[in-house]
């Protein structure tokens, strides 16, 4: 699927159970940084979207991995394992109209980002 193959590196992909989004690892932006997509209805998936800047840094972003609760997004940043509330995903979800027919949650009003061990 050409919404997310580039010609750059993605790696480490992380699809939730249900296989309604994907979030993934790529350095399409010349740094490793999060991505992600969501399943239509159809079967075909949503432009890869940047998680953006609370969530990927001039360091490299990898290995994402979500919470079997869902509440959570994992990652390594630099070498480090940081966690984040996924409604950080869901806020950057709804910087953009939803045109794909896809129910995604609303965004939180407040955003904290934690290295592992706090």
């Amino acid at each position: 699927d050409d919404s997310i193959n580039s010609s750059a590196n993605e790696s480490d992909v992380y699809v939730d159970p249900d296989g309604t989004y994907m979030i993934f690892t790529s350095d399409r932006n010349e740094q490793k940084d999060l991505y992600f997509s969501y399943r239509r209805p159809d079967g075909s998936w949503t432009p890869a979207q940047d998680l953006g800047m609370e969530i990927n840094t001039p360091g490299a972003e990898s290995a994402p991995f979500v919470s079997y609760d869902g509440k959570y997004l994992f990652f390594i940043r630099n070498q480090d394992i940081w966690w984040v509330d996924m409604q950080a995903v869901w806020r950057v979800a709804h910087t953009e109209p939803n045109t794909y027919g896809i129910d995604t949650p609303s965004p939180p009003k407040n955003q904290t980002v934690y290295p592992s061990g706090y």
